[in-house]
Parts: C-alpha cells; sequence; structure tokens
C-alpha cells in the first residue's frame, strides 16, 4: 500500500514537471497558448507553479527571489511611466508576463537545467514530428488543411491547437506552432545545444538529424545561418579533440577533411539554393522589412532613450507607424524600445552572460554569436524559456530559503 501511495505521488510530481515544461514552451510564442488562451494557460501554470512548490518543499534561492522582485519592479515602473499610452490589454499583458516570470523563478528551483533540458528536448521533437506530418498535408493537401484549420479564432491566423497552418494564407513553410517559421526555427536550435551541450553526438544521432532536417522544412534564413555556424563550430571542436587525443594524424586528417568538405558542400547547397537567394534579393518582401528594422531600430529607440516606449503601448505602435514599420521583429533593439537604453543594455547583457552560463560547456563566444543572430531577427526575450535561462544561471550555487505557503 506505501509503495502504491509512493509510486503515485511520484508520478504526479513527474506529470506537473513535464507539464511546466511544456506550459513555458506553450507561453513562449505558440500562437494557440500564447495568444488566443493566455489568458487561462497563465492562470494554470500558476496554480501548477504554486502545487508543485507545495508537494516538493523546495528552497528557493536568495539571489532568483531577488531578482524576480527587481525584474517584476522594472515592468511596474515601465508601466506607469507609460500609463497615458497603456490600454487595458496592455495592463492585462504587464500582469501576466509578471505572473509568468514568478512562475518561472519558481520553476527554475524546482526543476534543475539538466532535468529541464531532458524534458524540453524530448517535448521539441514531438512538436517537431507532428509539425512535419503537418508540413506534409500543408504542401500536399489544401483541403485537408481548410478542414482542420481554425480561420476564425484569431485575426489573420490559420490555426490548430497543435500547428499553425498560415496567416491570410497557408504557408509553404514549417512554422510548428509558433507564430512563424523563423521564431519555430529557434526553438528548434535551442533543443539542438541542448543535446550538444551533453557531448554525447552519436547517442543522439536521430535526435539532431530529427532536428536538424526540422529546421530545413521553416525555410528561415535566420535557422540555415545558425546551422552554418554550428557546423564551423564543430569542425574546430572535431580538429581539437582529434590533437589532443593525440589519434594517428593520417585517420584524423581524414575524419577531418571530409567533415569539412561535407559542411562546405552544405553551405554551398544553401547559399546557392533558389530560397536563399531568394531571401536576400530587395524585391523579397521578408528581407525588405527585416533590414528596415534592422536599420531604423536603433533610431527609433532613441526616440525614449531613458524610459521607453512601454511594452506594445499605442505611442509604441505609432512611432512604428511614422518610421514605416508595422512591427518590429529586431528582438535586441525592442528591447530598448520597451525600456530605455539603460534598462535595456543591462537586460540584454544579464541574459547573454546566463545563456552562456546555461550552455556550458559550449564555448561562451560560439553561444552569444548564436544567440545574437536569433535575437536580432526574432522578438523572443521577453518569452519564458528565454528569461528562464537568467533564473537558471543566477540560482546556479547561491544560498537558498524556504519559503512558507
Amino acid at each position: 500500500m506505501i509503495f502504491l501511495k509512493l509510486h503515485s505521488h511520484v508520478s504526479l510530481n513527474a506529470i506537473m514537471r513535464w507539464m511546466m515544461v511544456f506550459l513555458m514552451i506553450a507561453l513562449s510564442g505558440a500562437v494557440y497558448f500564447t495568444q488566443v488562451y493566455r489568458l487561462h494557460v497563465t492562470f494554470v501554470f500558476l496554480v501548477l507553479t504554486i502545487a508543485t512548490l507545495i508537494i516538493e518543499n523546495k528552497r528557493i534561492s536568495v539571489n532568483v527571489l531577488l531578482f524576480a522582485v527587481v525584474f517584476v519592479v522594472v515592468l511596474m515602473v515601465n508601466y506607469f511611466l507609460n500609463l497615458s499610452s497603456m490600454t487595458l490589454s496592455n495592463m492585462i499583458d504587464y500582469v501576466l508576463l509578471m505572473i509568468e516570470i514568478v512562475c518561472v523563478a519558481v520553476v527554475t528551483q524546482v526543476i534543475p537545467i539538466d532535468e529541464f533540458a531532458e524534458k524540453y528536448v524530448r517535448i521539441i521533437e514531438v512538436i517537431a514530428i507532428v509539425s512535419l506530418v503537418c508540413f506534409a498535408i500543408q504542401i500536399t493537401n489544401i483541403s485537408l488543411v481548410n478542414e482542420l484549420a481554425n480561420t476564425t479564432i484569431l485575426e489573420g491566423y490559420s490555426l490548430s491547437w497543435f500547428h499553425t497552418w498560415g496567416w491570410t494564407y497557408i504557408f509553404d513553410r514549417n512554422a510548428g506552432p509558433f507564430w512563424e517559421p523563423g521564431a519555430y526555427q529557434g526553438y528548434l536550435f535551442i533543443a539542438i545545444l541542448f543535446v550538444l551541450r551533453n557531448g554525447n553526438i552519436k547517442k543522439h544521432s536521430l535526435e539532431l538529424l530529427l532536428l536538424l532536417f526540422t529546421i530545413l522544412t521553416t525555410k528561415s534564413t535566420t535557422g540555415y545561418i545558425l546551422i552554418g555556424f554550428l557546423s564551423a563550430y564543430y569542425v574546430l571542436v572535431y580538429t581539437k579533440k582529434s590533437i589532443k587525443a593525440g589519434r594517428m594524424k593520417v585517420i584524423a586528417l581524414l575524419y577531418i577533411t571530409i567533415l569539412f568538405v561535407a559542411v562546405v558542400a552544405g553551405l554551398y547547397f544553401l547559399i546557392k539554393s533558389p530560397i536563399i537567394l531568394n531571401k536576400f534579393s530587395s524585391s523579397n518582401e521578408s528581407f525588405s522589412y527585416r533590414m528596415l528594422h534592422l536599420t531604423r531600430s536603433l533610431s527609433m529607440a532613441m526616440q525614449k532613450p531613458f524610459v521607453g516606449f512601454g511594452m506594445m503601448s499605442s505611442s509604441l505602435l505609432k512611432m512604428w507607424e511614422e518610421f514605416g514599420v508595422a512591427s518590429n521583429s529586431a528582438g535586441l533593439f525592442i528591447i530598448l524600445q520597451f525600456f530605455g537604453l539603460i534598462i535595456g543594455i543591462i537586460y540584454i547583457s544579464i541574459s547573454f552572460f546566463s545563456t552562456t552560463k546555461v550552455y556550458k560547456p559550449l564555448n561562451s563566444l560560439f553561444i552569444c554569436i548564436c544567440f545574437g543572430v536569433l535575437h536580432l531577427t526574432e522578438s523572443l526575450l521577453t518569452y519564458p524559456v528565454y528569461f528562464g535561462f537568467v533564473f537558471w544561471a543566477i540560482s546556479m550555487k547561491t544560498k537558498k530559503v524556504k519559503l512558507v505557503l
């Protein structure tokens, strides 16, 4: 009887942990959960987090608590400094983000980074498989897509809870459940880095192939660039390990040559592919918009350099319109527009430092370059998965206290 109770208790804890990781991903831009039902999903996340904290009776890092409080206070100050241009929708978004911050802070104390990485990869693999099936349907059976997709639940989207089929048209790219393919590849790339972080590439080769192939189906220029950086990085890593291990020079040289040729051939294919050439064409709408965002974003941030415009305030949207952009995908610069230069630069710096710490033993410069490219093309830094890295990094080797609930 005791065994059954213990087994039930452990199973409940395991399910709750899996759910918390899933909700962090779901609230990080999965359209159905982040845009359609964010209020409901955040409430579920809050209840689940409180229940887990009570059941597991975990201690909380003092530094994590302090940073969560600072994070929330900064958001409150930013909101009130821009109150005149805030709507009810803005207020709800701020409150929900504050709740998500507190929940993620607790999650990072309940689930160690190694466990999170393992669960994250498993969940993303399932999402990848589902998205590949849906992508195959997208490009072969439009009539079936029209049956599966809901075009009324969110204006401008063709949507199912498990997949984004398109906007006002059906995508010929794989967006998974996220708002666009370029965002999806970022979450796939995070999973790849978590796999590589463990160092056993042969053991996880099938997982890597699945994730890499799924990135290819996103047809994301940023994704292809990141794969290029990753390939070049591992040519260097393998070369260094081969020399250090003192392997036979001829065999080591042969392996390195084969790997190098494969990488160069792959990059050449991608660069010469019509997809990439079209992406960098001035006639390509996506490329033109991204270049517009990058070239004008700093000038936009300088319009209110000290306090920022606030997150998605009416004054920010008006300023974008004045600069000729309807949105902004330059994630690093949009943080400066939200919070001003001082707070924005501090947060970006902390985020990058934390990410390199989380991904050790991978090279810190390599991680900074990859996430720099990613954040320059997508606005991601206010999502749970990404600011979660900050809390995991802060909690490493710090004093913990027990919360009484």
